[in-house]
């Protein structure tokens, strides 16, 4: 699992909702070697916000918040290249998917590590 995550870049740009996150999205397009997306699924404000936000079940779905995140991620990239980038727009991320991404990527056993 490595060897498809290690040459790709993540990118995620996070703003307040009205922004032109959207337009963002159609420039990266634009670029070689980007795939861009904006506001994919998973759905950042259905039952994930809802979860998150009313129930708290921040810290205790961490894990799988991250797994679906980078298995919708890792499904968007499937059969590109393996240099090949993943950019997303999204005002939602920073309230559900950040700090379940952030965490997979800086744990020395994430899946995302070279």
């Amino acid at each position: 699992q490595t060897s498809f995550w290690s040459h790709r870049r993540l990118i995620f740009a996070v703003s307040p909702g009205r922004s032109g996150s959207k337009f963002l999205s159609v420039l990266l397009c634009c670029a070689r070697d980007v795939v861009s997306v904006h506001e994919p699924r998973p759905r950042m404000h259905e039952d994930v916000l809802r979860d998150l936000m009313l129930h708290g079940y921040r810290s205790d779905s961490r894990g799988e918040r991250a797994r679906m995140k980078l298995g919708a991620i890792e499904g968007v990239l499937v059969g590109t290249e393996p240099h090949v980038s993943y950019a997303e727009t999204s005002h939602m991320m920073v309230k559900t998917f950040a700090d379940a991404l952030l965490s997979e990527l800086s744990s020395p056993s994430g899946r995302l590590r070279r």
